[in-house]
């Protein structure tokens, strides 16, 4: 990898592209094509694991992105557990779908409420119109607990989720 080169990679939420694509569009008017040299999201359509992820490479000024990002969108945070790599390597086999944007109109065409090539399922609002919200809105809580093995002497790491 070329010294300057860097990769970033973003959670985002699946069902508020809306709100997620001005995130997208402000980053590829800041920065120019010789500094992003790379932008795009990787979308899983499993309707038991909806994910959206975004995907930065910068050929230079990494550096101006991070303390860009922390003035101005500071609760975006770096996904580092997965790897773009990964993601690639998933697209291929069909597991995510990917779009790549050049300007803010390749945002808006991919990036839509409703269900497209690339989104199977539509925007959270676009739900919610049809069905309402749900009245009780459910939260995950996970808990990890760590206790000592009688017979071994080493800890087990028991986890618990729930909703």
């Amino acid at each position: 990898m070329p010294e300057g080169f860097k990769t970033y990679l973003f959670s985002l939420d699946y069902g508020n592209r809306k709100g997620e694509k001005e995130f997208i569009k402000a980053v590829i008017n800041r920065f120019d094509r010789f500094e992003l040299t790379g932008c795009g999201v990787f979308v899983n359509n499993n309707p038991y694991n909806l994910e959206l992820y975004f995907s930065l490479s910068f050929e230079k000024n990494d550096y101006e992105f991070d303390s860009w990002l922390s003035h101005n969108y500071q609760n975006k945070l770096r996904t580092y557990n997965i790897f773009a790599e990964e993601l690639i390597d998933a697209a291929q086999k069909k597991g995510y779908s990917l779009a790549t944007f050049l300007d803010e109109d390749t945002v808006d065409f991919v990036m839509t409420s409703n269900v497209n090539q690339i989104f199977l399922y539509p925007d959270r609002e676009v739900i919610y119109a049809i069905w309402n919200k749900p009245i009780i809105q459910s939260k995950r809580l996970f808990l990890s607990h760590l206790i000592p093995t009688a017979n071994i002497g080493q800890l087990t790491n028991i986890q618990f989720l729930l909703q």
